[in-house]
């Protein structure tokens, strides 16, 4: 079935080391660290985090969709309107097409 991958997110975790540092200028003119804050121990797992938690709820979501939608082996009567998903495996993405018989 076509879906996100959430371990792609994990990438995110890289960010987790990141810290944001102030500068003071001291009397010389030169630049001091004056405080380091560690930032990515909230980005890092934070986006990675977010993303799993959305990623995972729109599978649920596009799974539920395609079984709610399915058309494939319905009977469409003459001059009948139907909405619908049908799912096709594939490796590549050629043109569809199709035929009603």
């Amino acid at each position: 079935m076509l879906e996100q991958k959430p371990a792609s997110y994990l990438w995110y975790l890289l960010l987790t080391p990141m810290n944001l540092y102030t500068y003071k200028t001291n009397s010389y003119g030169g630049q001091e660290t004056s405080s380091s804050t560690p930032i990515g121990l909230i980005v890092g797992p934070g986006l990675a985090g977010g993303n799993f938690i959305a990623a995972s709820s729109a599978n649920k979501k596009f799974e539920s969709e395609i079984l709610e939608y399915d058309i494939i082996g319905r009977v469409i009567k003459k001059g009948e309107t139907v909405n619908g998903l049908i799912g096709i495996i594939s490796d590549n993405y050629e043109l569809l097409k199709l035929k009603i018989q």
